[in-house]
């Protein structure tokens, strides 16, 4: 980026708009010029620190594991069915009565894709830093967990820096049956080439359907923007549970439990880290806490 270019501004201004993404993707589906620029507009929304918010209850074993997790530095990746919005993933969808037109198709009700949400894991961070109130008290149990920062510029977190996506709010879901349709078609018009020609095997060149699946996994409703949502998004096929995710800093909720404390800050020594207690400021204009860094 040129020097002098405020990037902050640009994010604000310029959200990410996945439906303009699409659109320009679909004028030449396989040319890698056009998904090339808009992954590089991606990475402009991606900012240099990220964050994730965690729990403790009292769950002891649910406790440890995420911080166990922590010590690792790994980051925990979750199916899409799991997460606390029912349209995650789901923003988009296909009428399967509008593929029964196809023959090859009837056998199966329309269904090409039975469900989207299970081709990939997730795991999920925010841009708010550490004075979000929403985030410690929806995602931190009302302040008695902790958030961990990640720096993206840390080469060992290419993970990150590569497949992390912003998310795009919107009010209204996306019917993508047409797009469904069209790439039936041709599927079954290169079928009919082949066949022509003896050919055992035919080549898809059109990638839309990959592209759509992606971005448009990364729409939610509006009613969430407040979240500010940073996405990891793997495919399936090459990942297991966990990934890895070096923190850079660890911040304590303002109503951590002394044994929760005790057990970050040792953490913290252990992966040569800054922690932070996260304190009410009786006296300050501003409704923030501050992060006071603790000492070894």
């Amino acid at each position: 980026m040129s020097e002098g270019f405020d990037v902050e501004k640009y994010r604000e201004e310029m959200p990410m708009d996945y439906f303009k993404a699409i659109e320009l993707i679909k004028e030449d589906p396989s040319n890698p010029i056009i998904t090339d620029a808009i992954y590089k507009v991606t990475r402009i929304h991606i900012p240099d620190k990220i964050y994730k918010y965690y729990s403790l209850t009292n769950d002891d074993q649910l406790n440890e594991a995420k911080l166990d997790t922590l010590v690792k530095q790994k980051v925990y990746l979750s199916k899409p069915s799991s997460f606390n919005d029912p349209f995650d993933t789901k923003a988009f969808f296909y009428k399967p009565e509008n593929l029964m037109k196809f023959d090859i198709l009837k056998k199966c009700n329309g269904k090409v894709i039975d469900d989207f949400s299970k081709l990939s894991k997730i795991a999920c961070f925010t841009r708010n830093g550490v004075n979000s109130m929403p985030m410690w008290a929806h995602y931190s149990n009302n302040h008695q967990g902790y958030c961990i920062e990640y720096d993206i510029n840390n080469k060992k977190n290419h993970l990150l820096k590569s497949c992390c996506f912003p998310v795009q709010y919107t009010d209204k879901r996306v019917d993508i049956s047409n797009i469904m349709e069209n790439i039936v078609e041709e599927i079954l018009q290169l079928k009919e080439e082949a066949k022509k020609k003896n050919i055992k095997e035919i080549k898809v060149d059109n990638l839309l359907i990959i592209w759509v699946s992606m971005y448009y996994s990364l729409l939610k409703h509006k009613s969430w923007s407040y979240e500010k949502e940073i996405r990891l998004v793997i495919n399936l096929p090459s990942v297991g549970e966990y990934t890895d995710a070096i923190p850079s800093a660890i911040y304590i909720g303002a109503k951590c439990h002394e044994m929760n404390k005790k057990r970050l800050f040792d953490i913290a020594y252990t992966l040569n880290i800054p922690i932070y207690q996260m304190e009410l400021d009786e006296y300050s204009l501003e409704y923030e806490l501050k992060p006071n860094k603790i000492k070894y």
